[in-house]
């Protein structure tokens, strides 16, 4: 088995702006996100409230498959940020 090697610009913030030093070496990554259907969710500088998590928590539910495996579903619909995620009927 080969040892993986934790590089030096692993789990790092990022500022997403290819015309710095060191952005032009993620130019490709930065252009991908901003065309990216998430890049308002990593952009935008918002609060994040105790009542929003504990809301998206409660809205969250359990869903068995096979008595073995799980996952959790959530509602996007309810939430308010359902319009900037662009999902069709179906991508949820």
């Amino acid at each position: 088995m080969t040892n993986l090697t934790f590089g030096d610009k692993h789990n790092v913030c990022a500022y997403l702006d290819p015309t710095t030093r060191n952005g032009k070496d993620f130019r490709p990554m930065i252009e991908f996100l901003r065309r990216s259907r998430i890049y308002y969710a990593i952009s935008n500088s918002c609060h994040i409230y105790r009542s929003h998590i504990q809301s998206f928590w409660e809205s969250a539910r359990l869903i068995s498959v096979d008595e073995e495996k799980a996952s959790f579903a959530i509602q996007v619909s309810s939430t308010c940020v359902a319009p900037l995620l662009e999902c069709g009927e179906g991508d949820v």
